[in-house]
């Protein structure tokens, strides 16, 4: 029912919203760690008593918020490098425990940029953890196949 204050698709539209006047008026620099909570309430910002916003609940909007535009392409960048590496790593482990495991890892980024497109996705400890943990069972894997370590790498 998108008639009433109450749907969470018009609480997310109504920070999204939010979150794009501020790109809009800092779209290199953003506004800084945690500051989306604090931003000029005339960006409107939901901060009514039992609804304050702390991140505009998209992994691409708190990114570019957060860190500016070059934090936003590098994780962009990280991503892309991220899949295309794990995938071609996966396509030569296919059918081994550590294809298994590669697979895994693919979705567990998939769902990473899946549901980070309508909550937080990243700047929490466990969420970041998480993140890290994904990036470093890649690299472990991928190191400790070393016979497949240059046809990955190119």
């Amino acid at each position: 029912d998108f008639s009433t204050e109450d749907n969470t698709g018009v609480a997310r539209a109504k920070i999204w919203a939010a979150a794009l006047r501020i790109i809009k008026d800092h779209p290199i620099t953003g506004i800084g760690q945690d500051q989306f909570l604090y931003a000029d309430p005339s960006y409107g910002v939901p901060q009514l008593r039992f609804f304050t916003v702390s991140h505009p609940h998209n992994w691409i909007l708190d990114f570019w918020i957060r860190l500016g535009l070059p934090g936003l392409l590098w994780l962009v960048a990280l991503l892309v490098f991220l899949f295309r590496h794990a995938l071609l790593l996966w396509a030569r482990l296919r059918g081994t425990a550590a294809g298994a495991l590669i697979l895994g890892l693919i979705a567990s980024m998939i769902d990473f940029v899946v549901h980070g497109l309508l909550d937080m996705a990243y700047f929490t400890m466990d969420s970041a953890l998480t993140f890290w943990t994904i990036v470093g069972l890649v690299t472990i894997v991928d190191r400790l196949n070393p016979a497949l370590g240059d046809s990955v790498r190119s």
